[in-house]
């Protein structure tokens, strides 16, 4: 039911076999699949919109040597949690050297000595969890055949929050039709994110 033909475990080997001939299409199986998330992380923690490409290349750069070099290691951490803490390590990183330059004197709030304490790491993982869930909802609805009934009606759902009856009668359609489009497209964004992993 996936779109995605590999698992990321397949997808983190390829990166470090350094396969000939298939390094541009692994990174873009790879970047079409986490930078949404990425942003989506990076401007939920207050980054500003003009530094986010920045900070993903800068974060992107250091994946290539980490994953190449074997630095990475699956049983220390989930790659959700190894990236996050990536992005997030460059992103105060990056605002350290931006007033070191005078460029910038404001760190958003989420990012101050204060986020750093011992449930840094949780925090951490549930932003990271919905931002990928945003960036596997929007890959679903965008890249998929699904009818755009059904896209209108989940991403309503996905938006509101709010129950199926309330979103049945707002769209004028039955509530049994939006219960089951929520249970079809929630069971692929669900495998989607099973693949996907810790």
């Amino acid at each position: 039911m996936s779109v995605f033909p590999e698992t990321p475990t397949m997808l983190l080997t390829r990166i470090a076999m350094q396969i000939s001939g298939e390094d541009e299409a692994v990174w873009t199986e790879f970047f079409e699949l986490y930078e949404p998330a990425m942003r989506s992380y990076l401007l939920g923690q207050g980054t500003k919109e003009s530094k986010v490409d920045d900070i993903v290349q800068e974060v992107l750069v250091k994946l290539v040597a980490v994953l190449r070099e074997g630095r990475y290691l699956k049983e220390r951490s989930r790659f959700r949690t190894y990236l996050s803490h990536l992005l997030y390590n460059e992103m105060i990183d990056h605002y350290r050297r931006s007033q070191a330059r005078c460029e910038d004197q404001h760190i958003p709030i989420k990012v101050t000595d204060a986020e750093v304490a011992p449930t840094a790491g949780d925090i951490l993982d549930r932003e990271w969890a919905a931002s990928r869930h945003a960036a596997v909802v929007a890959h679903i609805l965008d890249k998929t055949a699904l009818s755009p009934q059904t896209k209108r009606v989940y991403r309503e759902l996905e938006k509101s929050g709010d129950t199926c009856e309330v979103v049945a009668k707002r769209l004028g359609l039955r509530a049994a039709a939006v219960r089951q489009i929520k249970s079809r497209v929630g069971r692929m964004v669900a495998a989607l994110e099973e693949r996907l992993g810790e």
